[in-house]
């Protein structure tokens, strides 16, 4: 309960500062890892704002939060911030993404995914370890960096 007091208060003081005024829910759900805490955001009519381009906004804000979280308590603490869903909605497509680019791994051996940061990549990888078929690896340094995803004959399906 006092981490969510402490993130609460950062999140105040920081659309403070913007000049938007947001609600804010957080949650807590208990993991293997320890616990996460889910926020989601409700900026009334700067949704757009907030979320930014490709979600770039809301990946900076959610990157200051932990590192902020890391400064005040001296633990890292699991963040998942989200605005109107939208970071659920883009976890659903990239989920979908990473079916299909495996199907055509299949096809074709090998296919390549750029442009993607790297908690999209992560969300890939994770999505693909349980096909038993399908590896995947991040190649590339810094914004070159990109997804392969490969079908290997040698494991089975």
């Amino acid at each position: 309960m006092e981490t969510q007091k402490e993130i609460q208060n950062l999140l105040s003081e920081l659309f403070k500062l913007i000049g938007i005024e947001v609600k804010a829910e957080i949650t807590e759900e208990k993991q293997e890892e320890g616990t996460l805490y889910k926020i989601e955001l409700d900026p009334g009519e700067s949704t757009g704002l907030l979320i930014g381009a490709h979600g770039m906004t809301l990946s900076s804000i959610q990157s200051f939060l932990t590192i902020a979280m890391k400064q005040k308590t001296g633990d890292w603490v699991k963040i998942s911030l989200d605005v109107a869903h939208w970071s659920e909605k883009q976890n659903e497509r990239l989920v979908e993404l990473a079916k299909q680019t495996a199907e055509r791994a299949r096809q074709t051996g090998e296919e390549k995914l750029y442009n993607l940061n790297a908690n999209s990549r992560r969300i890939i990888h994770m999505t693909l370890a349980e096909e038993k078929d399908i590896e995947t690896v991040s190649e590339g340094e810094g914004i070159d960096r990109y997804l392969v995803v490969r079908h290997n004959t040698k494991l089975k399906k």
